[in-house]
């Protein structure tokens, strides 16, 4: 029931989710999604994707100096609550904006 509703949304989030990118792809069998329709989706959900680790990889290759000395810095766990820090703002100032 729930992928006959939200099928086009879980196929182009499911590109970004570890797992779900495999399994989205029975589920709509499963449920019997038109295949052009999935083919739609999922192309729509892989072109980002794909642009979204090309730019990361390109970034973190260009900086990659600057990346290991800020990670021998603070180490793995300075690494790990930087990354929850930032994390957390996003999501605070994402609700704040909301009306």
């Amino acid at each position: 029931m729930f992928f006959a509703h939200h099928g086009d949304k879980t196929i182009l989030v499911g590109r970004f989710i570890l797992g779900l990118r495999t399994w989205a792809s029975v589920f709509a069998g499963v449920a019997h999604m038109p295949f052009w329709r999935f083919q739609l989706y999922s192309v729509l959900g892989a072109v980002p994707w794909a642009i979204l680790w090309g730019v990361v990889g390109y970034v973190l290759g260009n900086n990659w100096p600057l990346l290991l000395t800020v990670l021998k810095t603070a180490g793995y766990g300075g690494l790990v609550v930087a990354l929850f820090v930032g994390l957390t703002l996003l999501a605070l100032r994402r609700r704040a904006t909301r009306p």
